[in-house]
C-alpha cells in the first residue's frame, strides 16, 4: 500500500476526527453542538450516501455507497483514468459518516457545525447542549470553500384525532424544526420544516476533484417533541398524513415543446434523488466546466430546487395571510369570540416572528451569492440565482408588511372585546350593589325596631315599620342617582 493510501485509509471506529473537535472546543465553543454530535450514538439506517462520477466524456455515473469500504473509489489510489472528479452526497449525517470524512478529507469542521446549525436533542436521555453557532462573517465567507443555505419545505400533516403540539422535530440524526402555518380545516394541519444544503470542496492538488454535499432526508410521518428547557428523552408523536404540500416543488424543465420526449421526472420528494436524477439524466449545464469545476457549477441543480421549495413556501405563506385577511371582512366579534380570536392573534404574532428568521436566512443565502460572486465575477448563472432568491426575498417582504398591517386589526378586535367584557362586568357590578342598597334601609329599621312589644311582627302598630323603611329607602336610591348627575352639571358650570 502506497504512502498515499495509508494516508487516506478509513477508519471505522470513531476517533482521531472526535478527539481533534474536542480540543478545539477549548478555543472555539462554537464547535461545542458538533462534539456533542459526534459523542452521541446516531441511526445509520436513517442516512444515506451515494457517489457521483464525472467521465471526461460528460456524461455521469452514480455509485450507492453502502459500506465505508466503498468510499475507496474517491481516494487517489483508486485507478480510474476516464473518470475526472466526484460529488459524494451525503443525506443526513452520522457521527461515523462524520468521523470518516472528517478524518480522511481533513476537513474544516466549522463545515459540519454550520450544517447542523441547531443544537441536537440527544435520542438517548441526554441533555440537549444550548449555544448556537453564529453566522459566519461576510469576509470569512469569501476565503472559506463551502457554504450552507437554509430553507423552508412545506408539509401537510393530514387528519389527525390528536391536537397539534408545541414545536416539533424531525425524525432524523440532525434533528430540524417543524412549525405551524394555519389550519385549514378541522384537525387538518399545513405548516412547514427547515432544511439545510450544504457544499464544500475539497482541497486536492493533481488529483481528482472532488466535493461534498450534505442534504436532509425526507420528512417522514414521525416527529419528536421540541423540550427547550428540559433534558428528558423526546417523546414520539406520529401523523400518518404527512406529505408534501402539493407533491413538493414544482420542476420546470429547461425547454418543453410538444415534441419533447417527457421522461418520469424528479419525484420532489428527496433532494439527493433528485439531485442524482438530473446529473445522470439531463446535459451538464452550459457553464460547467468538467476539468475544474467550481463551487456554484456543483451546486447548480440544488440551488435550483432550493429556489423551487421558497416559492413553494411563498405560496403557503400568502395563503394563510389571505385566510387572515378574508376572515376580519366578515369579522363579527361577539363574546364567544374572544379565544377564537385571541388565538388568531398570538398566531399571527407568531408568523412574524418567523418571517423576520425566514428574511436572515434568505439575506444569509444571498451574502453567499455576493461572497463568490466577488471571487467569479464572470459568472452569469450566479447572477441569475442571486436575482431569483431577490425576487423571493421581495415576495416574502411583501407577506410580512401585509402581516404587520393585519395584526392591529386583530389587536383591535381583542381590545373591543375585552372592553365589552369590562362593561359586563362593570353592569353587573351595578346589579349587586343596587341590590345591596335595598337591604341597607331595610336591615337598618329591623335594627331600630327589634326591640319587640307592639311594633314587632304581628304587633299592632307593625305598620310603622313600612312607613319608616320605604321613605328611608326611597331617599337612598335618590341620593345614589341624585349625585352622579349634581357632579356632572357641576363639571359644566
Amino acid at each position: 500500500m502506497t504512502d498515499n493510501a495509508q494516508q487516506y485509509q478509513f477508519r471505522r471506529q470513531s476517533g482521531p476526527y472526535e478527539n481533534f473537535v474536542i480540543s478545539l472546543t477549548q478555543h472555539y465553543p462554537v464547535l461545542r453542538h458538533l462534539s456533542g454530535f459526534l459523542q452521541q450514538s446516531t441511526d445509520s439506517s436513517l442516512s444515506r450516501m451515494t457517489v457521483l462520477n464525472f467521465l471526461r466524456t460528460g456524461s455521469v455515473s452514480q455509485n450507492p455507497i453502502s459500506r465505508p469500504e466503498d468510499l475507496q473509489v474517491l481516494m487517489p489510489s483508486h485507478s480510474a483514468p476516464d473518470i475526472v472528479g466526484h460529488v459524494l452526497l451525503v443525506e443526513d449525517l452520522t457521527s461515523t459518516s462524520i468521523e470518516i470524512l472528517g478524518h480522511n478529507f481533513g476537513i474544516d469542521p466549522l463545515f459540519f457545525a454550520y450544517h447542523l446549525r441547531e443544537p441536537r436533542i440527544g435520542l438517548g436521555g441526554g441533555c440537549r447542549i444550548t449555544s448556537g453557532l453564529p453566522r459566519m462573517l461576510p469576509s470569512d465567507a469569501k476565503r472559506v470553500e463551502y457554504f450552507m443555505i437554509e430553507y423552508e419545505q412545506s408539509l401537510v400533516f393530514g387528519s389527525s384525532h390528536i391536537a397539534f403540539p408545541k414545536p416539533l422535530k424531525c425524525q432524523s440524526n440532525v434533528l430540524r424544526k417543524v412549525g405551524l402555518i394555519r389550519m385549514t380545516e378541522p384537525h387538518e394541519f399545513v405548516g412547514h420544516a427547515r432544511r439545510c444544503f450544504s457544499v464544500l470542496k475539497v482541497k486536492r492538488e493533481n488529483q481528482r476533484w472532488l466535493f461534498i454535499i450534505l442534504l436532509d432526508p425526507p420528512v417522514g410521518n414521525k416527529f419528536f417533541l421540541d423540550y427547550e428547557d428540559s433534558c428528558t428523552t423526546p417523546i414520539p408523536h406520529y401523523y400518518p398524513g404527512t406529505s408534501h404540500l402539493r407533491g413538493g416543488y414544482t420542476h420546470i424543465p429547461e425547454i418543453l415543446t410538444c415534441s419533447s420526449q417527457v421522461d418520469t421526472g424528479p419525484k420532489c420528494i428527496s433532494l439527493m434523488d433528485d439531485m442524482v436524477y438530473f446529473w445522470t439524466s439531463q446535459q451538464l449545464p452550459f457553464h460547467f466546466n468538467i476539468s475544474d469545476p467550481d463551487i456554484f457549477s456543483i451546486s447548480y441543480f440544488g440551488l435550483r430546487m432550493v429556489a423551487s421549495e421558497w416559492w413553494c413556501f411563498l405560496s403557503l405563506t400568502q395563503g394563510a395571510v389571505e385566510t387572515f385577511e378574508t376572515s376580519l371582512e366578515y369579522e363579527r366579534p361577539e363574546e364567544n369570540d374572544h379565544r377564537r380570536i385571541e388565538n388568531n392573534l398570538a398566531n399571527l404574532q407568531k408568523m412574524k416572528r418567523r418571517f423576520n428568521t425566514f428574511r436572515e436566512n434568505l439575506d444569509a443565502t444571498l451574502g453567499i451569492f455576493k461572497s463568490h460572486l466577488y471571487r467569479d465575477a464572470d459568472h452569469e448563472f450566479v447572477s441569475a440565482m442571486e436575482e431569483d432568491f431577490r425576487e423571493i426575498s421581495a415576495r416574502l417582504s411583501i407577506s410580512q408588511q401585509r402581516v404587520e398591517g393585519v395584526l392591529p386589526v386583530v389587536t383591535a378586535l381583542v381590545q373591543i372585546l375585552d372592553g365589552r367584557r369590562s362593561y359586563q362586568e362593570t353592569t353587573n357590578l351595578t346589579r349587586l350593589t343596587y341590590l345591596a342598597l335595598i337591604f341597607v334601609p331595610l336591615n337598618f329599621c329591623s335594627s331600630l325596631f327589634s326591640m319587640g312589644g307592639k311594633i314587632a311582627p304581628g304587633g299592632s302598630e307593625f305598620w310603622v315599620y313600612f312607613v319608616v323603611a320605604l321613605p328611608l329607602l326611597v331617599l337612598t336610591f335618590g341620593v345614589v342617582m341624585v349625585r352622579p348627575r349634581m357632579r356632572v352639571m357641576a363639571g359644566l358650570m
